[in-house]
């Protein structure tokens, strides 16, 4: 059994007193950002089954997955009134997002509070117009969720044989790579599908989904100001290429390349494929 030193209970408690105060101050007051700076919040990502325990009080946030129990933890900054930064502290992640979480921070701006909830968008490094993520966090857990997962990383031991995967099957199979090449080969940036950041794309490297719904499916890589998208139309018991590069290229921006996505005919998409390190 594990035991929780007596400065571990006395923030836990603290904690929970926080959390009870904020609700009790809520039923006289309307909530503000000022009462998001400490207590207990649940998010339930888009497009997923996850369920996110965070745990927040003046100096770090807790990120708990609680099916898996993997947890995170971040540096928390108050920038403003409404606005904080996350530094990432620790937690189970590939080596690509280590490394691309150790040079970046998350910028949250929190949008609209309420009573039950508030809603926010997520930069990386400052507030701009790129913003990599729009959510809601929840004051209390959620009952009797609905299954809503759209798509699943394949990991290596895991990818579907011929005779598991065919056209009866009830999901597509899409292939997301980075070819190996030595020019910005140490720029990285992030993958999404629709809109919701799935991996970071590293040089030379690979992802394979299930993905679980039919019909239009958007791919976008973005990096600072640029981005590139290609549009999918799923069928289930299809699979698709697609491949995602970074060029060098003279723009009238600061940074001097420019990102493209495309799909790829399945026969040059899978011998390329085979050349890249699966994630």
């Amino acid at each position: 059994m594990k035991l929780f030193s007596l400065r571990s209970i006395r923030k836990i408690l603290l904690l929970c007193f926080c959390v009870v105060a904020q609700l009790a101050n809520a039923q006289n007051k309307p909530m503000t950002c000022a009462d998001l700076k400490s207590g207990f919040y649940h998010s339930y990502p888009a497009l997923t089954n996850e369920h996110y325990l965070y745990i927040r009080d003046s100096l770090y946030q807790t990120e708990i997955e609680t099916v898996k129990g993997d947890t995170t933890l971040w540096k928390i900054s108050w920038l403003d009134e409404c606005s904080y930064s996350l530094k990432f502290v620790s937690g189970k992640r590939d080596k690509a997002m280590l490394e691309f979480l150790k040079n970046h921070v998350v910028v949250v701006k929190v949008n609209k509070v309420t009573e039950n909830y508030f809603t926010f968008s997520g930069y990386l490094d400052k507030i701009s117009e790129n913003m990599v993520l729009a959510d809601t966090m929840w004051l209390t857990e959620k009952k009797n969720l609905v299954s809503n997962a759209a798509f699943q990383v394949i990991k290596t031991d895991f990818v579907p044989s011929k005779k598991q995967f065919n056209d009866t099957s009830k999901y597509a199979l899409v292939f997301v790579y980075r070819p190996g090449k030595v020019t910005n080969s140490l720029g990285n940036y992030l993958i999404y599908f629709n809109n919701y950041a799935i991996c970071v794309a590293k040089n030379n490297s690979g992802y394979i989904y299930k993905v679980y719904k039919e019909g239009p499916l958007e791919i976008k890589s973005m990096l600072y100001k640029d981005e590139s998208a290609v549009n999918l139309n799923i069928k289930f018991g299809q699979k698709y290429y697609v491949k995602s590069m970074i060029h060098w290229t003279i723009t009238s921006r600061l940074n001097n390349f420019k990102l493209e996505i495309k799909q790829m005919d399945a026969a040059e998409g899978s011998s390329e494929f085979e050349a890249v390190r699966l994630q």
